[in-house]
């Protein structure tokens, strides 16, 4: 079964105010169900989500660009 939250206890993984999460429906930013009247968000897409919002590590980033480099055997 899936694991469903409420909307006090997603903002609280999400670590922002329930005025926002509300704020984010209301401009699809982050998927939700609505099955009657009450708000619910799938735990999995919570942590999607904040995986999703991740940045990365400057010596990922250049692994990356090195690893590029060496594909595509140019430097542009």
């Amino acid at each position: 079964m899936q694991d469903y939250v409420d909307a006090l206890t997603a903002s609280k993984i999400l670590g922002i105010s329930i005025n926002t999460l509300y704020y984010w429906n209301t401009k699809k930013l982050i998927p939700y169900f609505r099955p009657s009247r009450k708000i619910l968000y799938l735990r999995e897409d919570l942590e999607a989500y904040i995986m999703r919002s991740r940045i990365s590590s400057c010596d990922e980033v250049e692994a990356s660009a090195i690893d590029a480099i060496l594909k595509d055997g140019t430097v542009k």
